[in-house]
């Protein structure tokens, strides 16, 4: 059998907003004669990523996969909402090149993990190689670590994330070749993009 040599390149994280927070204020000057005037602007909400290829921003480390193999890396998000918590953050991802059957094949193509720690991961390895430990709480915030989902993701829901104002979340990212892909996949590549997307909260009277 051939072995199956895959290059995998994780492109840099893109930060979106879908949306943003508006708020009101009201003046009055009282005179014989009032004259009332409103003034609206729109609330600051972003989501910061750390500095691409630091500690806090591994995603743009790319790998080369054979079968049964897997890629971890992390990322840092800070919540940034005016003061507000963020209704939800979604993910979505795509590929370059096609992308190749080796990401759009839902069964035997790539799958991805992602997970949360209530503290900043322990790194070891060198790169590209590196894996993760969480010294706390972790949770799953998409798929499971015996369950991963297709590396495609379109606006997919992501749990256990902290949406306060001024939260940080620190995502491990390990996507994996199964073990049972074919070869017909050997020698593709392909840079995945991940693109996670914060809802405001709910619209309120201001």
């Amino acid at each position: 059998m051939v072995p199956i040599r895959t290059r995998l390149v994780l492109a840099a994280l893109g930060i979106g907003v879908l949306g943003v927070g508006s708020y009101l204020t009201a003046s009055a000057t009282f005179s014989s004669r009032a004259t009332p005037s409103h003034a609206t602007d729109t609330g600051d909400m972003e989501l910061a990523l750390g500095s691409a290829g630091s500690a806090d921003n591994r995603l743009t480390i790319g790998s080369t996969l054979n079968p049964g193999d897997s890629a971890q890396r992390q990322a840092k998000i800070t919540i940034d909402n005016e003061g507000a918590t963020m209704s939800a953050v979604t993910l979505t991802t795509t590929g370059t090149n096609g992308p190749p059957t080796f990401v759009t094949n839902t069964t035997d193509g790539l799958k991805v993990w992602i997970a949360n720690c209530d503290q900043a991961w322990t790194e070891s390895g060198s790169s590209p190689n590196y894996s993760y430990t969480c010294g706390g709480t972790q949770a799953d915030v998409l798929g499971t670590t015996g369950s991963p989902v297709p590396v495609l993701q379109t606006n997919a829901a992501l749990s256990n994330l902290v949406l306060d104002d001024g939260a940080v979340n620190y995502l491990r990212i390990r996507v994996t070749f199964p073990v049972t892909a074919p070869v017909s996949m050997n020698g593709q590549s392909s840079d995945i993009s991940f693109t996670f997307n914060g809802t405001p909260r709910t619209a309120q009277s201001r």
